[in-house]
């Protein structure tokens, strides 16, 4: 696990692990029963360099996949996010960030 995230869609809001991360997208592991995001549907994730930090770059994203881990009865999902935001102010947080957790 790199960090954490919020994760926020049009019903619902939690926090989510980030497994992995690179420019492109982004891998968060979920609880089923906070959230269920849907394949292509629009999420916000809030990215923050430090902890208790106020600078917060909030990320336009969609839904790339949802893959239940382990069994059936799992709670836990894997989300892969892709970007959809092209602010360059976020995209500089979101560099920063990268670099920050993959020292």
């Amino acid at each position: 696990i790199l960090g954490q995230t919020t994760i926020r869609t049009a019903s619902a809001q939690t926090l989510a692990n980030i497994r992995d991360i690179n420019l492109q997208q982004v891998l968060l592991e979920v609880d089923a029963q906070q959230i269920k995001p849907q394949i292509l549907e629009q999420v916000v994730i809030d990215i923050q360099l430090k902890e208790g930090d106020d600078e917060v770059a909030r990320i336009n994203t969609y839904v790339h996949l949802v893959q239940v881990i382990g069994n059936t009865q799992s709670d836990k999902l894997l989300v892969k996010l892709n970007y959809v935001d092209d602010d360059e102010d976020k995209m500089m947080m979101l560099t920063k960030y990268i670099a920050s957790v993959r020292h």
